[in-house]
C-alpha cells in the first residue's frame, strides 16, 4: 500500500492535563487528539474501551481504504495507516513517533493486526505490539463539530448534539435552554400537612407544622415518645398530634389536673421558689394549695407519690422570725444582718417524711401544687343537657372545662349520643333501634323477648286442624294430616285462613301444608 499525504494540522495544543489521565496532543481543525490513561494490556479492544469510557472517539490509523481501519473506529483524517500516528508525530515533533517524546507509551487502534494488539511508540520503537505492555495510553479523538463539546448544559443537564445546534435534557430542578434557571418547586406545594415551603437553588426545603416531620412533612411525629400524659394518663399518637386518655379523676389536655370534689389540683413537673410558685399558680387562676385537713394531706401525698415522688410546696408560710439571747432577753436592735436575712420559712409536703409537713427556706427550689375551686361555667358549652363546670379559669389558656353528661350521652361536650345498638344486643337476627340511653329489638318470626332471646313455640297453641300434626321449624311450621297417602291433595290454600296472621299458606304435595312468614 502506498503512502498517503497527511492533512495539515491547524492547531497545536499544549500538553496540559484537561481531566485526570487525559492529555491533549494536537488538532487538525476537525478533530482534537488526546492520550488517555488505559488500564490493562494494550490491545485494540482496550484502546477502544478506554476512549469510549472517557467520552471520546477511537480514531482509525488511516482512511477508509486502510487495511487496519474498520467500522469499529472513526475516520478523523489520519492517513498514516502502515505508519500509524505519523501524522500526529510530525505535527508535534517534526519526526516519526519513535522520536516524539509526547507519544511515548501511546497506542493506537489497529483492526485485525497482530492478534488484536494495538500499535504503540515504546522506548524508541515504533509500532510496538501492545499485548506485551499494560497500563499505557490510548490515542483518542474528540469531534470538534460536536455541539456538546463545550458542555453547554449546566447543573447536570445532558447535552444532545442535533447537528447545527444542541438540546439540554435538564434535571427536574432546573429549566432553560442550558438548564440555567432554577425551578421554583414551591409552586407545586410539595410540603404537606401545613408545612411552609422555601425554594433553594436546585431544590426546596419544608418547615413543618407541629406534629409532622420528613422532607415533605409527610411523616407523623410520635409525640407519645416524650410521655406527655401525666397522672397515669395513656397516650395515643394521632396524625399530627396525640391524645391522652386520663385515668381516675385527672383532666386536661395532658391529664395535668386532678378534680376532687369542689377543688382541682395541678401538680408541677418543674421547680420554683415559694414566691415564684405562688405567682405562677395565680396566673393559672388558682393558688398554692391550702391543705386544711389530714384527709386532704394524705390524698395529695398519694398523688405526689404516684407522680414525681418529690417534695412539693403548699400554700403555707411563716409569718415572721423572732430571735432572743440564751437567757431569754431580747436581741439588740443595734446588730446588723446580712441582706435578705433572716430568711422566712415556708412549708412543703416532704418526700423524706412520707409527705408530712416540713419547713424550709422559701428561696429553695421545690415542686409545688396549685389549687383552684370548681365553679359553674359562665356559658354552658355542654350539649344535650349536660352540666358545665370549670377550674383554673382565671388564667390565659389554663382553663379546664368539663361536662357532666346525662345518661345516654358522652364526649367532652356531651355531643355523642351513645349507640346502645353498637354492642349488637338483639339476638337471632333481630333488628336493633337505637334511642337515648335505650334501645329496642324487632324480632323475626319465631323469636320474642327484649333481646329476641326467646325461641317461640309456633305449635303452642296448636294452629293446625284437629288431629293434624304440627312441626315447628323455628321460622315456620307445617301441618300434616294423618292417614293420607303421598301425592293425594287434601288441602287447598285459598285465602291464608289456614295460617295465623302474618303467615302465608303454601300448598304441598301429599297430606301437608306449611305456613311461612310473610317477610
Amino acid at each position: 500500500m502506498g503512502l498517503r499525504c497527511a492533512a495539515l494540522f491547524m492547531i497545536v495544543l499544549c500538553s496540559v492535563t484537561s481531566a485526570r489521565g487525559q492529555v491533549p496532543l494536537t488538532s487538525n481543525g476537525a478533530w482534537e487528539y488526546f492520550k488517555v490513561q488505559a488500564s490493562g494490556p494494550m490491545t485494540s479492544a482496550n484502546v477502544k474501551a478506554t476512549c469510549e469510557g472517557a467520552g471520546f472517539a477511537t480514531p482509525c490509523p488511516g482512511d477508509a481504504e486502510c487495511d487496519y481501519s474498520s467500522p469499529a473506529c472513526a475516520q478523523t483524517g489520519l492517513t498514516g495507516c502502515i505508519h500509524p500516528m505519523e501524522d500526529i508525530s510530525q505535527e508535534l515533533c517534526s519526526n516519526n513517533p519513535r522520536y516524539c517524546p509526547e507519544l511515548e507509551g501511546v497506542y493506537t487502534f489497529m483492526a485485525g493486526w497482530s492478534e488484536g494488539a494495538a500499535c504503540g511508540a515504546e522506548r524508541g520503537s515504533w509500532c510496538t505490539v501492545g499485548t506485551g505492555y499494560s497500563d499505557r495510553f490510548a490515542l483518542c479523538a474528540r469531534d470538534l463539530s460536536d455541539q456538546c463539546a463545550q458542555n453547554p448544559c449546566q447543573n447536570g443537564g445532558t447535552c444532545t448534539d442535533t447537528g447545527e445546534t444542541y438540546t439540554c435534557d435538564c434535571w427536574a430542578a432546573w429549566t432553560g435552554d442550558n438548564c440555567e434557571t432554577d425551578v421554583d418547586e414551591c409552586q407545586q406545594t410539595p410540603c404537606q400537612n401545613g408545612g411552609t415551603c422555601t425554594n433553594t437553588p436546585g431544590s426546596y426545603s419544608c418547615s413543618c407544622a407541629d406534629g409532622w416531620t420528613g422532607t415533605n412533612c409527610g411523616e407523623d411525629v410520635n409525640e407519645c415518645a416524650n410521655s406527655p400524659c401525666e397522672n397515669g394518663g395513656t397516650c395515643t399518637n394521632t396524625d399530627g398530634g396525640y391524645s391522652c386518655a386520663c385515668s381516675g379523676s385527672a383532666i386536661g389536655r395532658n391529664c395535668e389536673s386532678i378534680i376532687n370534689g369542689d377543688s382541682c389540683y395541678r401538680l408541677s413537673t418543674d421547680t420554683k421558689t415559694f414566691s415564684d410558685a405562688d405567682a405562677f399558680c395565680k396566673t393559672l387562676g388558682g393558688y398554692l394549695t391550702k391543705v386544711t385537713t389530714l384527709a386532704e394531706q394524705e390524698y395529695l401525698g398519694q398523688l405526689v407519690r404516684q407522680g414525681t415522688a418529690v417534695s412539693h410546696w403548699i400554700g403555707l408560710q411563716g409569718t415572721g422570725t423572732s430571735f432572743e439571747y440564751a437567757d431569754a432577753s431580747a436581741i439588740s436592735s443595734e446588730l446588723r444582718w446580712m441582706p435578705d436575712k433572716p430568711e422566712d420559712l415556708c412549708v412543703m409536703l416532704a418526700q423524706a417524711g412520707n409527705y408530712d409537713l416540713n419547713a424550709a427556706f422559701c428561696s429553695k427550689l421545690r415542686n409545688y401544687i396549685c389549687e383552684s375551686d370548681v365553679s359553674a361555667c359562665g356559658t354552658n358549652s355542654c350539649q344535650n343537657g349536660g352540666t358545665c363546670t370549670t377550674c383554673f379559669s382565671g388564667g390565659v389558656g389554663s382553663a379546664h372545662t368539663f361536662c357532666d353528661c346525662l345518661p345516654g350521652y358522652s364526649g367532652d361536650q356531651c355531643e355523642t349520643d351513645i349507640d346502645e345498638c353498637s354492642s349488637a344486643p338483639c339476638q337471632n337476627q333481630g333488628t336493633c333501634t337505637e334511642g337515648v340511653n335505650t334501645y329496642s329489638c324487632s324480632c323475626p318470626t319465631g323469636f320474642d323477648g327484649d333481646n329476641c332471646e326467646i325461641d317461640v313455640d309456633l305449635c303452642n297453641p296448636d294452629p293446625c286442624p284437629v288431629n293434624w300434626r304440627c312441626d315447628d321449624f323455628t321460622y315456620y311450621f307445617t301441618c300434616t294430616s294423618p292417614g293420607r297417602s303421598l301425592g293425594e291433595p287434601v288441602h287447598i290454600c285459598e285465602d291464608n285462613s289456614s295460617c295465623p296472621a302474618g303467615f302465608l299458606c303454601l300448598e304441598s304435595e301429599g297430606s301437608a301444608y306449611m305456613c311461612m312468614p310473610e317477610k
